[in-house]
């Protein structure tokens, strides 16, 4: 994996959480640590007090793809595996 991009302080939370999504396991023991320097993407998350390409990133509750349904995602997929 290679970062890139940047010019703003504000992490791609929401992109890590999905490439999370596809990690296959091959141990009963699964971690996923999570690790940042800044809050992720969204006025929801850093109070529009940072410098933020994509302010309205996790303003939709009811969409698929935000923070706090990729996080559910991750732990329904654990419980199928």
């Amino acid at each position: 994996m290679k970062a890139n991009g940047g010019g703003d302080r504000p992490e791609d939370v929401r992109g890590g959480l999905k490439k999370a999504l596809d990690i296959h396991f091959k141990s009963n023991v699964k971690i996923i640590t999570h690790i940042a320097d800044a809050p992720c993407h969204g006025q929801k998350y850093n109070k529009a007090q940072e410098v933020d390409s994509y302010p309205k990133e996790g303003d939709d509750s009811n969409d698929p793809n935000n923070v706090e349904a990729l996080i559910k995602q991750l732990f329904a997929k654990e419980r199928n595996l």
